[in-house]
């Protein structure tokens, strides 16, 4: 009996303790997604933990796991640094979730979806659309990483999904920048590329999404490095 009382209290004190950690990963991902916590800022890992109200183990591991998504590097003895990234960075992720969202986007038409089932990415097409008319960027901005991210979650294949968020993840705060830059014509038009790619998913023909997808994906990752690079920022 005494042997399985201290079986639960370990496995309950592990649930808390993850439970502790996966919150101090989530705080910490939104403080530098937003630049709450700025590109190439070196921060002691007490004062985050201080700053999080969590004890140090769960924030000292919520580190580890963002630093083995390069979202920042841990320095020994001298803190923690966020990582910011070129425009050479910003091209090569864009690569990675170029390609790994064409092939989630060709898997998600080959099972032939109604268009009642793709309602999250045509709400989310109205809201940009709405948000280009209104000059809205912010609006835009979040509208569009919805529709990205709803498109990762629909498709089949699990490890697209994660692969892609993570990319996502790590590219969020300097794509944020980037979108916000784009003229109010330049965003009306994306939301009717992003239109036009639902109802080529509706459509079922996987190998249409994808040529498709992959043209846009190309011209829209390309647009996003060259406003970076036209405005100077070299590293965000």
């Amino acid at each position: 009996m005494q042997q399985t009382e201290n079986k639960e209290k370990s496995q309950q004190s592990s649930e808390q303790k993850m439970s502790r950690t996966d919150t101090a990963y989530t705080r910490l991902k939104d403080k530098i997604i937003s630049g709450a916590l700025p590109p190439g800022e070196q921060i002691d890992a007490a004062r985050l933990s201080d700053d999080l109200e969590l004890g140090r183990t769960p924030v000292r591991e919520a580190l580890l796991r963002l630093q083995a998504e390069g979202i920042v590097e841990i320095i020994p003895k001298r803190g923690v640094r966020i990582v910011s990234l070129s425009a050479d960075d910003l091209t090569e992720i864009y690569q990675v979730i170029s390609a790994v969202e064409v092939e989630a986007a060709r898997l998600l038409a080959e099972t032939k979806p109604a268009m009642e089932d793709l309602t999250d990415l045509t709400d989310a097409v109205e809201r940009m659309a709405s948000a280009a008319r209104e000059n809205d960027r912010e609006a835009w901005a979040l509208a569009d990483e919805a529709f990205h991210r709803r498109l990762l979650g629909l498709n089949p294949n699990w490890r697209l999904r994660d692969v892609g968020i993570t990319h996502r993840d790590l590219a969020q705060r300097s794509h944020f920048v980037a979108l916000r830059m784009l003229t109010p014509e330049q965003r009306l038009r994306s939301a009717e590329q992003h239109r036009e790619l639902i109802q080529l998913i509706a459509s079922g023909d996987g190998a249409a999404v994808a040529a498709g997808h992959r043209d846009q994906r190309a011209r829209g990752a390309e647009m996003l490095v060259t406003v970076l690079r036209e405005h100077h920022l070299s590293r965000l």
